[in-house]
């Protein structure tokens, strides 16, 4: 049997689209599949401005300005920044999209959104993406001491949060509670507003782990076996090399603060060292510039 060209490009066009429904994150129920946008339209954008902005309305309209291909694509996948995307150089290419989905203007979840988008790649782009486990770069964070003893500056707390929260809405006096975060971290600035570390409250380890992996680019795995809440004041160097992409720590820093690293194990008791490990990477295997409006 002969297959017509207009055929041929509508079931390619399917298959594309069916790959990008089967990598949805979080994965839908059988018999749910997502709607399209039923307005969509996607422009190349060439001003060279690095300022770039992505917004969702609650009716699940979706404005992009000035964003690289690939953070459309990470957004799409709800894929953290620290998640590696590997694919042809189209992906740096910058967009201005504007999607307005059926309904009427009813409220829909981001995870809607994100799906309906993940099809406007497909479709509009030829996209094609599959997930491959291998080993990529990564932090591990462990306790520093082989008798497992913390740091003078990592305290282990018991803090009712939901209270502290609550004297807060109902401005009760609560000693110090405006000196401080309360359940939650901050920066710490200096006297000429420079950065000089961090103020961390009554919080899991685990939101520690997430403000590194923003700062370092990297995943970071906790190998600390520590539950609970922890409070500490982490005075380090924003200086540092390492927290700039690609960076390497170096001996001594202008500021005389502490590099990151020699920081955390110095006052929390906690060592932050490089690895690899086993991690998700998403492969774009197929992309190409958008068809017309």
């Amino acid at each position: 049997m002969v297959v017509s060209p207009s055929l041929r490009e509508a079931v390619t066009r399917w298959f594309a689209i069916a790959a990008c429904i089967a990598l949805m994150l979080p994965t839908y129920a059988r018999g749910q599949a997502p709607s399209a946008f039923e307005v969509a339209s996607v422009k190349a954008n060439a001003s060279g401005s690095p300022i770039s902005r992505l917004q969702e309305q609650p009716n699940g309209r979706l404005t992009a300005t000035n964003v690289p291909l690939r953070e459309l694509v990470r957004y799409a996948f709800g894929l953290p920044p620290t998640h590696s995307i590997e694919g042809p150089s189209l992906l740096e290419r910058r967009f201005d999209v504007e999607a307005t989905p059926p309904g009427g203007g009813a409220a829909l979840g981001r995870d809607a959104v994100r799906a309906m988008l993940r099809v406007l790649l497909a479709d509009r782009f030829k996209l094609r993406a599959r997930t491959q486990t291998r080993q990529i770069p990564m932090y591990v964070l462990s306790i520093a001491r082989a008798d497992g003893q913390l740091g003078p500056g990592l305290t282990r707390v018991s803090t009712d949060c939901a209270a502290m929260r609550a004297a807060l809405r109902d401005k009760t006096p609560v000693a110090d509670i405006y000196a401080r975060p309360v359940c939650s971290y901050r920066t710490k600035y200096g006297p000429t507003r420079e950065v000089e570390g961090l103020s961390f409250d009554s919080l899991p380890l685990s939101q520690f782990l997430a403000f590194l992996t923003f700062r370092l680019r990297l995943p970071v795995i906790d190998r600390t076996g520590l539950t609970g809440l922890f409070s500490f004041e982490l005075i380090y160097s924003s200086s540092d090399p390492l927290l700039s992409q690609g960076g390497v720590g170096q001996a001594s820093i202008p500021d005389g603060r502490p590099l990151l690293l020699d920081a955390i194990k110095d006052q929390l008791g906690l060592r932050l060292t490089s690895g690899t490990g086993p991690g998700d990477v998403l492969i774009v295997d197929h992309v190409e510039p958008p068809t017309p409006n």
